[in-house]
């Protein structure tokens, strides 16, 4: 086992960038060598390990597999792998002494002989079904589960989703890192999530081969870019991606290179310029995208257009503001308070409701009065987003009584919700006994464990000598 060997002589008279371009210039017709070079050049840039995952793998890789094992190992599979991973693996390093693996993005990557086997070494032969943009009916066939499925038609489907792929790493929790080996699209890194009865298939990475992956994730840690997304936003610097934005009639690609922009560290003028014309267009996801870039990157220059979509009438442009207001400008919402108010008593969208009594939170301005009109609203998500809003009331203590009814709905998300408001007071009255006991009888632990739970948890809370034994409820 060994770790990196080649380490970049260091220039104190060269930035990281100039470092970079001249690896660039140096090695510009062997990849092999220039990857070698900027995993060396991230090491030392980020020898603090700031950077997502570098805590793990610590820009340190296994010693290359020898080509005799690899090929052993493509004849057990019956299929030869992408060329350029094989390099990578033969030449540069085959995992890393991480708990996820070696250098590489988010927790790194696993070593090739470890995970040949991981989806079923005989399934790297067979063509991978996925394909970008993917037809949602065609992947739902593809990974639907019958609620009696067995354990062996269960790995086959799983076998069949996952065919003509090897996995790669993780992303953390159940996202993770594949390498299309088999089929139209080899070479291709695919981005999951849990897949089974999915409605969002696998996502396609913008390169088109591992070396330009691997490759940008380098130049991205190096250039100081935000990783923590790596490959979900499409590569390229500011210029690039501006130029692509502005030739592109495909809208979606279009708002595509605009989000991406959100990656780097900062934007220059003639951003800013772009930005503000495209506030301009019809398009809600296009005016979406284009404010939030904005407001991300020019605050002040962007006030004037969050202000305007507060003002009556209210439309989309208002929903929109409303999340950048509580994201971009939390320090600041006391700027907003009183426009806040108006769009709280018109609005049927869950999530302006919902961000609004952050907003008011942070001014310590929500008041039980003004979101117990949503207590009764036929969609379930906001009566439980106004719960949880009116909850922080400062004054909650002498408003209980607005949830009694709530805490014994049948609904059992709203009666949950009502209760975890109800103990944020700590404090019961004699008038409310009876509806937590009423709540305790309608929801028995195998109905709703939370609720009984939440239950103790407040009584215990509030009467702390054990007055009260709610197990004889």
């Amino acid at each position: 086992m060994g770790f990196i060997s080649t380490i970049i002589g260091k220039n104190k008279e060269l930035t990281p960038e100039q470092q970079w371009e001249q690896l660039n210039k140096k090695y510009a017709d062997n990849p092999i060598e220039r990857m070698r070079g900027k995993l060396a050049l991230a090491a030392s840039i980020d020898h603090e390990y700031k950077e997502f995952g570098a805590d793990n793998h610590k820009y340190q890789l296994n010693s290359p597999l020898s080509v005799e094992k690899v090929n052993q190992l493509q004849a057990k599979a019956g299929c030869e792998f992408p060329e350029d991973y094989i390099a990578f693996i033969t030449q540069i390093g085959n995992g890393g002494t991480g708990s996820y693996g070696g250098a590489g993005p988010y927790y790194g990557l696993y070593a090739f002989d470890d995970v040949i086997d991981r989806n079923g070494v005989q399934n790297c032969a067979l063509p991978c079904l996925l394909k970008p943009k993917m037809d949602i009916e065609e992947w739902k066939a593809l990974c639907y589960v019958p609620e009696d499925c067995s354990d062996e038609d269960f790995d086959i489907i799983c076998d069949r989703v996952h065919q003509g792929t090897l996995y790669l790493g993780t992303c953390g929790c159940e996202y993770d890192l594949l390498l299309v080996v088999n089929g139209k699209y080899k070479g291709h890194i695919l981005y999951t999530s849990d897949w089974v009865n999915s409605d969002t298939p696998y996502t396609f990475s913008y390169e088109t081969s591992f070396t330009q992956w691997y490759e940008r994730w380098l130049d991205e840690v190096i250039l100081g870019y935000d990783t923590s997304w790596f490959g979900h936003r499409m590569g390229g610097n500011e210029e690039t991606l501006l130029d692509f934005a502005k030739n592109n009639e495909d809208i979606t690609k279009k708002i595509s290179a605009i989000n991406s922009l959100t990656k780097l560290p900062k934007l220059s003028n003639g951003s800013l310029y772009f930005l503000e014309q495209q506030l301009q267009t019809e398009d809600i996801e296009l005016y979406k995208v284009s404010l939030n870039v904005l407001a991300t990157y020019f605050k002040e220059q962007a006030l004037p257009y969050i202000q305007q979509a507060l003002v009556a009438p209210f439309d989309e442009k208002t929903d929109i503001v409303i999340p950048i207001i509580y994201f971009k400008y939390r320090d600041q919402c006391s700027l907003f308070k009183d426009s806040l108010f108006p769009i709280l008593k018109a609005t049927n969208s869950e999530d302006t409701l919902r961000f609004i009594g952050y907003a008011l939170t942070e001014l310590k301005a929500v008041l039980v009065e003004d979101f117990q009109p949503f207590f009764t609203h036929p969609n379930v998500e906001i009566i439980r987003s106004a719960i949880y809003a009116a909850s922080h009331d400062i004054n909650l203590k002498d408003k209980t009584s607005a949830f009694y009814e709530l805490a014994i709905s049948e609904n059992e998300e709203i009666s949950l919700g009502a209760i975890q408001a109800l103990s944020s007071s700590n404090y019961i009255d004699s008038k409310l006994l009876p509806y937590l006991q009423q709540a305790w009888k309608m929801y028995p632990k195998e109905k709703n464990p939370y609720i009984r739970n939440n239950i103790s948890s407040y009584i215990a809370k509030v009467y702390r000598n054990n007055e009260i034994d709610v197990t004889k409820w």
